[in-house]
């Protein structure tokens, strides 16, 4: 069949096709951009240390991120951005959380360690010298 044997209304078929694809694309509005960095750091912060030390956050945080999609599903844009941003909120307050907690850590273990040596000096200096460790 040439472009001559071609029905005529085959081409408007063809325009109405597109056009009606093009006006349903630019109907539904991409999700706001914080609904996409909401879910990568979701999904970074149950592997992190934020998902160990503050879980009830990232817990808070997903539940936010789930409401955000289904907002987002149903073209309720402002309120997916809204949740979205609460769900980024809860991410960054449980990696506070998580960073607060390795930090505490390692002050008690520091602090462990600078007791053993301060024992283990004790120890050493009264073994060379008796009594010179206690005058200290």
């Amino acid at each position: 069949m040439t472009s001559i044997d071609r029905p005529h209304w085959m081409g408007s078929l063809v325009a109405v096709a597109l056009s009606a694809g093009l006006l349903s694309a630019c109907a539904s509005e991409p999700p706001p951009p914080s609904l996409v960095q909401a879910r990568a750091a979701v999904e970074g912060a149950q592997t992190a240390p934020a998902g160990e030390y503050a879980a009830l956050e990232v817990r808070e945080a997903q539940e936010k991120l789930s409401d955000a999609e289904a907002a987002a599903a149903d073209e309720e844009n402002e309120r997916a951005e809204r949740l979205a941003q609460e769900a980024l909120i809860n991410i960054q307050l449980a990696e506070a959380k998580a960073e607060l907690e390795r930090a505490e850590k390692a002050a008690d273990e520091l602090a462990e360690t600078t007791q053993t040596l301060r024992q283990e000096t004790e120890r050493t200096t009264d073994a060379i010298a008796p009594g010179a460790g206690a005058s200290q």
